[in-house]
């Protein structure tokens, strides 16, 4: 094996085995599984690791000039990302003094677009969280609290419409579910029938969240 990886020992009764976008990964196993059952383990697994590490890392190079601040994505569109002028938004480019001044920008140019998809969204489904709020997240695209309060990365502003949708549907139904059941998915499919799609298409966009 020549990759590393992150052992998560729990009361969970099985192992497995989880990568993220950034190739970052996790095997997860039950308190008292011997090490010799976890190395056999991830040695059965490691054709399907290789190959998702392959994966993710064509991602990851394709999306090079953003991981390096020289395009942004807005609204799933790569455009010019100019860093030390000026604070600055517009069609063809947007300024940054600091990419610390990202959420900021992002959130005064495109929040009231995002939420008028996201209540429009709500309206449909019939489905209304008690607030609405935005959050710079490391690892995830959105939350809902068990006070149903609805958080987002303001980094969603950055994916395509599409995508947009997943998410916001994808938390509108923790509204109803707070959990990943299967009940869960099964609202998530009503509003949304192409949501696996739409979540493995996320998937590539997680380096994103480690950005700005």
């Amino acid at each position: 094996m020549n990759f590393n990886y992150t052992l998560v020992r729990s009361k969970r009764k099985t192992l497995a085995i989880s990568i993220n976008g950034a190739n970052q990964i996790t095997v997860r196993v039950p308190l008292k599984t011997p090490l010799k059952r976890i190395e056999s383990f991830v040695k059965e697994k490691t054709p399907w690791i290789n190959k998702i590490l392959l994966a993710n890392q064509a991602n990851l190079s394709r999306g090079e000039e953003i991981i390096n601040y020289k395009k942004i994505l807005i609204e799933g569109t790569p455009i010019p990302l100019f860093i030390g002028q000026n604070n600055s938004f517009n069609d063809s480019c947007v300024c940054l003094k600091n990419v610390k001044n990202c959420k900021t920008v992002l959130l005064s140019a495109l929040q009231e677009k995002f939420l008028a998809l996201f209540y429009s969204l709500s309206k449909a489904t019939r489905i209304v969280a008690n607030s609405i709020s935005f959050k710079d997240y490391k690892s995830r695209w959105g939350c809902c609290s068990g006070k149903n309060e609805i958080i987002f990365n303001y980094k969603i502003l950055m994916l395509s419409k599409r995508l947009q949708i997943y998410v916001i549907i994808h938390e509108l139904c923790h509204v109803i579910y707070h959990d990943h059941s299967k009940n869960f998915w099964s609202l998530v499919k009503k509003f949304n029938p192409d949501y696996k799609k739409d979540r493995a298409e996320l998937k590539t966009y997680a380096f994103i969240t480690k950005l700005y």
